[in-house]
């Protein structure tokens, strides 16, 4: 469980007031250019692949020549892959690090007025400002971002988190998700109710040469006599309708033109829940045969339930929060191990 939440006390340990449009703007860009940074990758290899192949039809290279160079290639990809996706995860640790360390206090800059016979300061006048207060309407959107680290639990206990079969430090979770959030009482701005729709990916990574088989109505891990490169993963991606009940106790301003509301400029924290549909399955398997290094990806769902429901909360101050949610329906069908799947992380509401 220490392992766990590590990622998390260390981003959360920063203090949450930061510059808003600026982090906000590259927060956004950089989940942008993990997806661009997938994309880019498996064009480039499926053009490779192509390349091989009419090789392969021309006669210029054997076909066992062009497996070994398919592998190679898919090998090269998931290491650019990987590479440029750690750079953009520790630009994300650097720049919110960054934030707070730059977040100094400001000048005075103030008028003071000091006594003619002795030199003393007598009083400090504070220049205001006229300025209107515009409120919010009742309803706002938010586009969401989230990232952690997950995992999955045998038979809803989890007292197995941390039970050796899975890799928590590379077993990761991302959301991509657009919400409406509307005050639910006219004259009081704390609860509102939240809801919208996300893509969510979860990965998790079998530890000791494990890998998942699927034996008719049955889907279990299996010790691998092959040797791994490196550990294999599973994923899932997943459409959810999240709904949340959110309390905000961002104060309202009381001004000449009435009562104006604003959302996400105090500590926050929401509780609900999902539902969805499974959309995709993948294993990816690295391993070494011969001194010849092999990927293997297998599609398909793998006795994988379709449908996905659960429970998530969070809790933070302004736009971001800690993040947890719970998969209720069990992530393999018939006969298998009741595992289900749980995630914590960090979660950005770009309001």
């Amino acid at each position: 469980m220490q392992k766990f939440i590590l990622l998390l006390v260390i981003v959360l340990s920063a203090n949450f007031s930061y510059g808003q449009e600026s982090f906000s703007q590259r927060i956004k860009e950089i989940a942008k250019e993990i997806i661009n940074v997938k994309s880019d990758e498996k064009e480039m290899l499926s053009e490779e692949i192509d390349e091989i192949n009419e090789k392969i039809d021309e006669k210029e290279i054997t076909a066992e020549e062009g497996e070994k160079l398919k592998s190679e290639a898919a090998e090269k990809s998931a290491a650019r892959m990987e590479e440029r996706i750690s750079a953009l995860e520790k630009e994300l640790s650097d720049l919110i690090k960054e934030k707070v360390e730059s977040n100094d206090s400001e000048a005075e800059g103030d008028d003071k007025v000091y006594d003619e016979e002795t030199g003393e300061l007598k009083l400090k006048i504070k220049p205001g400002k006229s300025k209107k207060v515009k409120g919010e309407p009742r309803t706002t959107s938010q586009a969401v971002f989230a990232l952690g680290l997950n995992t999955l639990i045998e038979d809803k206990d989890f007292g197995t988190l941390d039970n050796g079969k899975f890799r928590l430090s590379n077993s990761r979770f991302y959301e991509f998700g657009a919400t409406y959030k509307t005050r639910i009482f006219a004259n009081s701005n704390l609860l509102h109710i939240k809801y919208g729709i996300s893509l969510r990916v979860n990965n998790v990574r079998p530890d000791e040469n494990q890998y998942f088989i699927k034996n008719g109505e049955s889907t279990s891990l299996m010790v691998d006599t092959r040797d791994y490169s490196k550990d294999a993963y599973f994923r899932t991606a997943q459409w959810v309708a999240p709904i949340y009940f959110e309390f905000d106790f961002t104060k309202p301003k009381r001004t000449d033109d009435g009562v104006k509301f604003k959302t996400q400029k105090s500590f926050r924290f929401g509780v609900g829940g999902f539902v969805g549909v499974n959309s995709r399955s993948r294993q990816v398997l690295h391993y070494t045969n011969d001194k010849i290094k092999y990927e293997e990806n297998a599609k398909g769902n793998f006795n994988v339930n379709n449908f996905v429901y659960g429970l998530g909360a969070y809790i933070g101050y302004r736009d971001i929060s800690l993040y947890g949610k719970y998969d209720m329906n069990e992530l393999f069908g018939g006969e298998s191990i009741a595992y289900n799947n749980v995630s914590m992380g960090v979660r950005w509401d770009f309001n």
